[in-house]
């Protein structure tokens, strides 16, 4: 609070007796405030360790995530060098496979020329070969040899046969092998996927709970230096109460119980009580700009901003009874001034959520209920 509101208090006090009683209970008000804003400090601190304890968690559940990431990528790279070193296999074999081939084609040829020649050979009377032999030990020798080369190809064309099916048999196991790494592979690929979906939120989650972090800590420290702002204010007040008069003037406010008129025309709800015991007063959902009429006659003796209110009106009616104004857009009266019931005030203003003025009763400093004291609305 800027200290000119204060000296004008102080001046308006040493004037006019009755303020005395006025600053008593605006100081009782305070006071009440005050206590309300401890018990909001408390709230912020509650929840600033349940916001730490939640981004502790979504901390640990990242790195959780973050060192599963880390393994299945290395399990994926894994899978990549499976994969090649089986497809430098499958080349290997390929290339053996078709020299193989090549090898028994080059086979079979001969042995079909071979097969020819047997078979232009056994096209003469045996006889015949027997006696174009000088030496008939030749001609056995000769025989034999033509049959162990004849058995020693055929067993070169099976072998080369055997090993052409187990060639296959081999591709046909690295073809498997690498259709199960492909498929391993692209589950991988998806696992590793949505993993990075939940690293992208965890990532989000603990950045948004750092910033509420962050944020209450910036509130609990506002929210500190208007305990001490109050407290060096309720000081000044006690000081004021102290060298003023304490004779109120005669008031009865307490009759209009049930008859008072509402300060502003528009839906009356309650409002939040979220918002630093705003419970107990009522949100009138007045249209930006709209009149407000001070509820009965009275002296103002506060009128300016306080953090939450917006711009604050309270007027003392006398025998402890206050009417409070808040969230205005403009005010029209100074601490000190009197008014009567009807008397425009101020004008409503928009906050944060819809246009409005907040309104509260209080009796000795205790908040009192607004829809008992005001006419019912029809």
């Amino acid at each position: 609070m800027r200290p000119w509101p204060l000296l004008l208090l102080l001046l308006v006090l040493s004037a006019a007796p009755a303020l005395g009683a006025d600053t008593a209970q605006e100081r009782a008000a305070r006071e009440r405030e005050l206590d309300t804003l401890r018990e909001r400090i408390e709230q912020v601190r509650g929840r600033l360790d349940s916001v730490r304890d939640q981004s502790q968690a979504a901390t640990a559940a990242l790195r959780d995530v973050e060192r599963d990431i880390a393994r299945r990528l290395r399990a994926l790279e894994q899978l990549e060098a499976d994969m090649k070193a089986a497809q430098a296999r499958l080349r290997v074999l390929r290339a053996e496979e078709a020299a193989l081939h090549e090898d028994l084609h080059a086979q079979r040829e001969a042995l079909a020329a071979q097969m020819r020649a047997a078979y232009l050979m056994g096209r003469q009377p045996y006889l015949k070969l027997l006696l174009n032999q000088e030496d008939p030990a030749s001609l056995g020798r000769v025989l034999r040899y033509y049959d162990y080369f004849n058995r020693a190809r055929q067993a070169s064309l099976e072998e080369l046969a055997a090993r052409t099916r187990a060639l296959h048999a081999v591709q046909t196991s690295l073809q498997s092998e690498l259709q199960t790494l492909e498929a391993s592979r692209e589950r991988q690929r998806r696992e590793q996927g949505e993993l990075e979906q939940a690293r992208a939120a965890r990532a989000a989650l603990v950045a948004r709970l750092r910033d509420e972090v962050r944020a209450g800590d910036a509130e609990l420290t506002r929210l500190r230096e208007d305990e001490r702002r109050l407290e060096a204010l309720l000081e000044d007040l006690r000081a004021a109460v102290a060298e003023a008069p304490r004779s109120v003037p005669a008031q009865d406010f307490g009759r209009l119980k049930g008859r008072l008129p509402w300060p502003a025309p528009g839906a009356v709800q309650r409002a939040g009580s979220g918002e630093r015991g705003r419970e107990h007063g009522v949100l009138i959902r007045a249209a930006e700009g709209a009149p407000v009429e001070s509820v009965s006659h009275g002296r103002v003796v506060f009128a300016d901003w306080l953090r939450g209110y917006g711009l604050l009106l309270i007027v003392d009616h006398g025998e402890g009874y206050m009417s409070l104004y808040g969230h205005n857009q403009q005010l029209y009266k100074n601490a000190g001034d009197w008014v009567e019931g009807g008397e425009v005030i101020s004008r409503a203003g928009a906050g944060t959520e819809a246009s409005g003025v907040y309104f509260e009763l209080r009796h000795n400093g205790r908040p009192i209920s607004a829809k008992t004291w005001c006419r019912p609305r029809g």
